[in-house]
């Protein structure tokens, strides 16, 4: 099979001025004079060497720790002076433009617009819907509005930022590694989430969440209600689990099935690790007809802390007596979870392969998120800032 040709794709953020894209916008020459392009911002090393005074190349890789907040200045005040002449139209990319990229014209659209971090995030992604600066960025976007959109190592705020930066990003990113994939951009399983309001948005968002299950009294993240994410509580109150398992168990089962049905992306949320496996195990036997042994065979393969006590292997066999095959599952629910050929399956950025239930094997069997994130984690365990700003 021949490898895919990279695509050029690009979105108008202001029309007939600013543009955002990936990196084979800016190396397609037909596409760049379509736009009528006459200065380019290459935000990321692969679209260098810069080609003259109309082309800003920005070394600047996608990682939580790295700077780009030295960058903004520079980029912005770039934009503005190509602006300022009628006629010219700036293209800024990095790879895929997806979060280096829209984090310089979030930046420019701050300064510029007046708009705040999350005011040019939101506006920007209405118009590339795909884009999601990492955490790092977000909060160095954040301090660069605060500062005056300027660097000021002197700063009392931005000095009083920088103490507390790594920690908040290695938080981040260890709470988004307890997020574990169960089925590819549609299910997924946490047993903790950040109460701080603004990380819960930006990891529901990092993994695309559309609906959220809460197992337990767990308090719901203000950050779903804030998303205006449909928000399922399942009651774990009935103190004798097997009458639990069989009342409430095909019932949340159902409501990810009709999430998920719906085209969404379900994240179940409890501190009730056992409860919540036997709401995915009831919905995997329903969505291919497994019986719990095999589809406990999925969950070892997904979930890598997947480790079943008695009291699971007891109320699996419950679930074995149950008409889980009754819920209706709709063509589209069964490709999503069974389908090798991945066709019909929406692009979301963290997606994997989705083969079929029985047979599924994951890259080096992860449960866990997307490779990018989790090297990012591996990078925070070993951290020694390289900001040069610090």
């Amino acid at each position: 099979m021949q490898p895919t040709r990279p695509v050029p794709s690009s979105n108008a953020i202001i029309d007939g001025k600013l543009y955002l894209g990936n990196l084979q916008s800016n190396l397609d020459g037909e596409h760049r004079a379509a736009l009528g392009i006459t200065h380019i911002v290459s935000v990321c090393p692969e679209g260098g060497p810069s080609t003259g005074p109309t082309h800003l190349v920005l070394d600047v890789k996608d990682n939580e720790y790295e700077d780009i907040l030295g960058h903004l200045e520079k980029a912005v005040a770039f934009i503005e002076e190509a602006l300022a002449v009628d006629g010219n139209r700036v293209l800024v990319h990095c790879m895929i433009g997806v979060s280096r990229s829209p984090t310089v014209v979030a930046a420019y659209l701050t300064k510029t617009r007046g708009m705040g971090v999350m005011e040019a995030l939101d506006y920007i992604k209405s118009r590339r819907k795909e884009i999601h600066p990492n955490y790092g960025f977000l909060k160095q976007l954040q301090i660069y509005v605060q500062c005056g959109y300027a660097f000021k190592p002197k700063d009392p705020t931005y000095r009083s930022w920088k103490r507390r930066y790594t920690h908040g990003v290695r938080q981040y990113l260890e709470y988004a590694e307890d997020v574990a994939i169960v089925v590819p951009d549609r299910l997924s399983i946490a047993t903790d989430f950040p109460a701080d309001g603004l990380q819960g948005r930006w990891m529901l968002q990092e993994f695309e969440i559309t609906h959220l299950v809460v197992i337990g009294s767990e308090e719901v993240p203000s950050c779903a209600t804030n998303l205006r994410l449909p928000v399922h509580r399942v009651d774990t109150s009935e103190p004798n689990i097997d009458i639990w398992t069989k009342k409430a168990v095909p019932s949340a089962a159902r409501i990810l099935e009709q999430a998920i049905k719906g085209d969404g992306s379900v994240l179940v949320y409890s501190k009730h690790e056992t409860k919540s496996l036997l709401v995915i195990c009831a919905y995997l036997m329903a969505a291919s007809r497994l019986s719990s042994r095999e589809a406990m065979s999925v969950m070892e393969e997904r979930l890598v802390f997947f480790d079943p006590c008695p009291t699971f292997f007891r109320q699996s066999e419950i679930l074995d007596t149950l008409p889980l095959g009754e819920i209706s599952l709709g063509d589209a629910t069964q490709d999503s979870i069974k389908s090798d050929q991945g066709s019909s399956q929406k692009s979301r950025r963290h997606s994997f392969p989705t083969t079929s239930v029985k047979h599924c094997v994951l890259p080096n069997t992860l449960s866990t998120i997307h490779e990018k994130a989790k090297e990012r984690l591996q990078a925070a365990a070993t951290f020694q800032s390289p900001l040069r700003l610090f």
